[in-house]
């Protein structure tokens, strides 16, 4: 019996030193020529200047660290994808899974697709149960630094650039994922549906096949830390997709479920909790 908890975006992206920095939901507006600790449109040069630091505590270490991506984009505005962007907030079961919000994409063609954000409290098939920093359920920190590099992959391909510029800024925000996140499965689906959605033109990739696809080519092994992903995908294949106990678990350890739920919901809550202790 699932329940769909609630996923939510955070306020505010970060700034160099970690501190609150830009509204988020102003930024996903897609108005905005600069965003400080994200980048900014040279309307002169006619280029996208990318620069981020990730400040936190790494994989491995004890003391708060900083790590800077750096990207110049050289943008062709008028040859670039003609498309509108519109952000939704709102929880969105997909795939048995709790997105925060969506980013409708609307082609000059009237062709329509939808982009999946991930949020605090979303369920993540690719994480690892007991990790420090990528568990089954996405914390702030995550949520926050990938909406980020969203947000400017997304700028950057209605200003005109191409997907191997795209690629490029992917892979200067590889390492930051790497180190201080760990959620490289997600990130990389991350970029695969702007691929998707605006250049290909076509619906995106579902996240559990393309944990499937991940898992095929060897990008993540099916370890016994994510014995919650088998159980989740055995559910996405039957076509009955939906979180697995490890998760809800996760999710009580970290937040007041009982006030994020109904009192009906919340039984139900209680109820998937205990399913494998019965």
């Amino acid at each position: 019996m699932a329940v769909l908890i609630p996923a939510c975006f955070e306020n505010n992206f970060a700034l160099e030193d970690g501190q609150p920095g830009d509204d988020l939901r102003e930024t996903f507006k897609f108005q905005s020529d600069a965003v400080r600790n994200l980048y900014k449109l040279d309307d002169v040069s006619g280029k996208l200047l990318f620069s981020f630091t990730e400040t936190g505590v790494a994989y491995n270490e004890k003391e708060n660290s900083s790590l800077v991506s750096e990207a110049s984009l050289n943008l062709s505005m008028p040859g670039g994808p003609s498309v509108r962007l519109e952000l939704e907030e709102k929880t969105v079961d997909k795939w048995g899974i709790n997105f925060a919000g969506i980013v409708k994409i609307t082609h000059s063609t009237g062709k329509e697709y939808t982009i999946f954000l991930p949020g605090t409290r979303t369920y993540d098939p690719a994480g690892l149960t007991g990790d420090p920093h990528a568990s089954e359920r996405i914390g702030p920190s995550c949520s926050r630094t990938q909406g980020a590099i969203t947000l400017v992959g997304l700028v950057a391909a209605v200003k005109g650039a191409n997907l191997e510029q795209i690629n490029v800024l992917q892979e200067v925000c590889r390492p930051a994922i790497a180190r201080y996140h760990g959620r490289l499965v997600l990130f990389d689906w991350m970029r695969q549906q702007i691929e998707d959605a605006i250049y290909k033109q076509q619906d995106v990739i579902p996240y559990p096949e393309f944990v499937k696809r991940s898992f095929l080519s060897g990008k993540m092994e099916l370890s016994n830390n994510r014995q919650h992903t088998r159980e989740y995908l055995q559910s996405y294949n039957t076509g009955n997709a939906r979180p697995p106990v490890h998760y809800y678990r996760k999710v009580g350890a970290k937040d007041d479920v009982k006030n994020l739920l109904t009192e009906e919901d919340y039984k139900k809550y209680q109820e998937c909790v205990c399913t494998v202790d019965k």
